[in-house]
């Protein structure tokens, strides 16, 4: 397993779910691991504050689960709408997808 893996938070069964990019170093030194705890979590709690729904209700996750590489190591957004993934993405690409 990764050094830095941030596992997937909140009700597995909600029908509302976050996925961000890729944890950050707060997400990565919470303890445990935890998704949204840093700056993006800050803003995704004002979000729901506003619109009230409570974070218990939601499933937290991030696409990329590790910080071991730069985001763009695992998927390159290249020019025209053409983009790559490596191999280490498309694990996690499939793990999403089903």
């Amino acid at each position: 397993m990764k050094r830095t893996f941030v596992p997937p938070s909140g009700n597995v069964s909600a029908k509302l779910g976050i996925c961000g990019e890729q944890p950050g170093q707060k997400e990565v030194r919470h303890v445990p691991p935890k998704p949204f705890v840093g700056p993006a979590g800050k803003g995704l709690d004002k979000c729901l504050e506003m619109t009230k729904i409570l974070r218990r209700e939601l499933y937290l996750t991030n696409v990329i689960k590790d910080l071991d590489k730069p985001l763009r190591a695992y998927i390159d957004l290249g020019k025209g709408g053409r983009y790559s993934i490596s191999p280490e993405g498309c694990i996690f690409k499939s793990l999403v997808m089903n």
